[in-house]
């Protein structure tokens, strides 16, 4: 009984990285769907999931380990270059894990968000929303009545531009994430 909406415009061409907010499972279906099926950064365990794994990997995956090496870094920008070569876009959850809504614990933006971005030389597109109220981080269960208007709010930001430097970049796309976050959850509380 919950519906979603749509704030902002969906780019039209797909030379573009996806940077959402991860709070729940819903994001992960519901923008595979609205992205034409991207190529998700993912943690390499999740493409041995029955079922999920597959739909991963036939989507175009980008499987990696969490160890931020340099070597995984390079594996990970070579992987995004060849996507976007296919004429896929790229999806990736800048904070690496599910968020849950009003955490005390810091889950810092990471940088390999930045990496792909520096050397894929495309536009970043911020995402956020609130669907962490409907469908909380390590729950089977769904809670709609935690919306007011039920309908999850999805907002796609203003697209960050090639060229900044790390610091730069990493402040403005957390600010805008974070900051519209917090908008969408407030209105629905």
């Amino acid at each position: 009984g919950v519906d979603y909406k749509v704030i902002g415009k969906i780019p039209q061409k797909n030379d573009v990285i996806y940077a959402i907010k991860h709070q729940s499972a819903w994001e992960t279906v519901i923008c595979t769907y609205l992205f034409k099926m991207p190529s998700i950064v993912l943690k390499k365990e999740l493409i041995f999931l029955p079922f999920i794994g597959l739909y991963f990997l036939r989507g175009g995956g980008i499987a990696i380990t969490r160890s931020n090496t340099l070597q995984s870094l390079k594996k990970m920008s070579l992987m995004a270059k060849g996507a976007l070569k296919k004429g896929k876009s790229i999806m990736i959850f800048p904070q690496g894990t599910r968020v849950p809504i009003n955490t005390k614990k810091e889950y810092p933006y990471l940088p390999g968000v930045y990496f792909i971005y520096s050397q894929c030389k495309v536009p970043v597109i911020p995402v956020a929303h609130n669907a962490g109220l409907l469908w909380p981080k390590n729950s089977f269960f769904k809670y709609p009545n935690k919306l007011k208007s039920k309908s999850i709010s999805l907002e796609i930001l203003d697209a960050i531009p090639p060229g900044l430097n790390k610091k730069n970049f990493m402040e403005l796309l957390e600010n805008k994430i974070e900051s519209s976050t917090n908008k969408l959850i407030k209105k629905e509380t």
